[in-house]
């Protein structure tokens, strides 16, 4: 029995790209809480499970405080400008949630159209097999863009604001 195992293409946003999402103005309260809720995992590199998980009560002294769902290890996050901004924003909402996550399917499906308001169109070409047979297909960024391009581009807007990377 034989398998091999295909790497998928790493897809994260620019600093640039990350900060037209964060910056992006509208009157859709749906759109504005799905682009708030991906830009928190951008900024804090935490996986979905984790991030919708988030509750006001692990915010403090500049940290967020949680266990993860998936290694059960205890995270310790420092808090840059931006997650202070969002947590900002939802700070009177009522309940024990810090941020106003929704379903996974659904935060997917928003964060395409909050994508393309945001012009990120920057095209991406995915490269997958069928057997030998190379298929390769372009999309424009907004088209992929997921929940998971979250954890991904955290590294890479850490990157842009030149922090050390063994940090």
């Amino acid at each position: 029995f034989n398998f091999k195992v295909i790497e998928n293409e790493i897809i994260a946003l620019t600093g640039e790209e990350l900060m037209s999402i964060f910056n992006l103005q509208t009157d859709n309260l749906c759109l504005a809480q799905v682009r708030d809720c991906f830009c928190f995992m951008c900024f804090t590199a935490l996986r979905y499970s984790d991030a919708k998980e988030v509750r006001k009560s692990d915010v403090s002294n500049g940290f967020i405080n949680i266990t993860s769902l998936k290694t059960k290890s205890q995270v310790v996050i420092p808090l840059i400008e931006e997650t202070k901004t969002l947590l900002d924003r939802y700070k009177n909402n009522f309940g024990a949630k810090a941020m106003p996550f929704i379903s996974n399917q659904k935060m997917n499906e928003y964060l395409k159209q909050v994508g393309k308001l945001a012009g990120l169109n920057r095209v991406i070409n995915k490269v997958r097999f069928r057997g030998s047979q190379r298929i390769e297909n372009s999309f424009k960024l907004y088209e992929v863009l997921t929940c998971h391009v979250g954890r991904k581009t955290f590294v890479s807007y850490m990157f842009s604001r030149n922090v050390d990377s063994e940090l």
